[in-house]
């Protein structure tokens, strides 16, 4: 007798006519109760904290190759990166920023809009050294190449504290793009657009975090993760990761009483999404031609959740500490969805997905129960959607709304049917039905392939920009 062999295939697709193909993940979140919480709360809202046992040291944040002098702009490729509106001419007029570097003697000949920002914020990492020398106590001596007499941290705060500089004093420009706010003012985002601008520029690794309602920076300074805050009065970088931060403000001495009290009553509320797509492409709202369409909102969907299974690609050999709502059980939601995009997966003639997740040795605090919910299609009917577990049924537990407009199946776990190590739930869909199943970019680029016997690539038109409430933490 002859075994069938299972031929899974990855999932891709192009969320924006912007962006270039990358790998999707099944829509679907396994939540775990643990026995007890591990420590008391920090925060009001917080019932209290649990230690992340589940680290996924397998997955790992592709590599995409960054913005450079000579990457394309979105004038001139449309998946190239954003240009400022200030780089433009104007009724054949050289562009006010060309204007202002000719003016410093800068030769602007045959430089396209990209690298006229380019060497614009060249031009300002200079001015950000040399303002931050002006005002060190030690004594160095004033010359040209005084950026290469500052150290790896002076440099990345110089470039903070500059960035944080051009915050609201006055009426906000239109664009958020780094050049353009140099040129005026704006908010918490595009000062964090600005400040990530710089820090690629001066080659310093940078990565944004855009929560609903706040929009930081990470600096990696010396292998290290540093978080700069851009709050008036706070200190432009901090000793310690944004990760730190969460596990406790209190803990971080030099957050001002403002800081404390916007991280520790707004923020903590919600899930931190690490945007990534501004790595590879300044995504910020700058100019883009009108025959350009951006179904990404601009690129955040490129983004990943921190969360138990990414924790470890966010910040690698580090113990994981996550804090749980007061409405909640001692539970962790170990894979939540990355970013706001996502796009449904035709599962009407039958199809099968698989999730892929890690539960790590927790004997001191065991798993009490478990469940895993799938996100689906508004008008899913229950009854078309099976599921197993390391080759086990799962029993469905019924349709529940969740994230306000969302709709997951959801489907109950046996804590003793969970293993250590990776496990793999199996989504089906029955053939003739109205099923579907949603999907969404995979930052991580997870593996195994999510796919059984089929190849499928979305479109960009498949997908939805939907903002996803984001009030549920872990």
């Amino acid at each position: 007798m002859s075994t069938q062999v299972q031929t899974w295939h990855p999932l891709i697709g192009t969320p924006s006519a912007l962006h270039g193909t990358c790998a999707m993940a099944l829509a679907a979140e396994v939540f775990v109760e643990h026995d007890h919480f591990d420590a008391e709360p920090c925060y009001d809202w917080s019932a209290g904290k649990i230690i992340n046992r589940h680290l996924r040291d397998d997955l790992h944040i592709a590599d995409h190759e960054p913005v450079t002098y000579d990457t394309p702009g979105i004038d001139e490729d449309p998946s190239g990166c954003a240009v400022s509106l200030a780089s433009g001419s104007v009724d054949g007029k050289p562009s006010r920023i060309q204007s202002i570097l000719e003016s410093l003697d800068y030769d602007c000949s045959g430089m396209s809009r990209h690298q006229l920002d380019w060497t614009f914020l060249a031009h300002h990492v200079e001015l950000a050294y040399r303002r931050y020398h002006a005002h060190d106590a030690s004594t160095r001596s004033v010359t040209e190449n005084m950026r290469l007499e500052l150290s790896e941290f002076e440099k990345a705060e110089a470039l903070a504290i500059y960035a944080n500089s051009f915050g609201i004093r006055g009426i906000m420009g239109p664009s958020g793009h780094a050049c353009d706010v140099l040129l005026s003012t704006s908010n918490c985002g595009g000062i964090s657009m600005t400040l990530l601008m710089l820090a690629q520029v001066a080659g310093i690794e940078a990565r944004m975090i855009n929560t609903i309602n706040h929009s930081t920076v990470e600096l990696k300074v010396g292998g290290r993760w540093l978080w700069s805050d851009n709050i008036v009065g706070s200190r432009a970088l901090i000793l310690a990761s944004y990760q730190e931060m969460l596990a406790d403000p209190h803990d971080i001495v030099c957050m001002t009483p403002l800081e404390l009290k916007y991280h520790t009553d707004l923020v903590p509320h919600y899930r931190a999404p690490y945007n990534f797509s501004t790595t590879r492409r300044w995504k910020g709202p700058g100019w883009k031609p009108e025959s350009a369409t951006d179904d990404t909102n601009n690129g955040i969907g490129y983004s990943l959740a921190y969360t138990p299974e990414t924790a470890a690609a966010l910040y690698p050999g580090r113990e994981q500490v996550f804090h749980v709502p007061k409405s909640e059980k001692p539970m962790l939601a170990l894979n939540k969805l990355g970013g706001w995009i996502y796009a449904s997966v035709d599962g009407s003639q039958g199809i099968s997905m698989r999730k892929v997740f890690h539960i790590g040795e927790c004997a001191d605090n065991p798993v009490r129960s478990a469940c895993i919910r799938v996100f689906v299609n508004t008008d899913a009917n229950e009854d078309d959607y099976t599921a197993t577990l390391n080759g086990s049924p799962l029993k469905c537990e019924g349709k529940r709304s969740c994230y306000e407009h969302m709709h997951a199946i959801y489907f109950a776990i046996n804590p003793t049917a969970l293993q250590i190590g990776l496990n793999e739930c199996i989504i089906s869909t029955a053939a003739n039905s109205s099923a579907q199943l949603l999907v969404y970019p995979d930052v991580l680029e997870n593996s195994p392939a999510p796919v059984l016997d089929q190849k499928i690539e979305l479109t960009h038109d498949s997908f939805s920009c939907n903002e996803i409430s984001q009030s549920q933490q872990f």
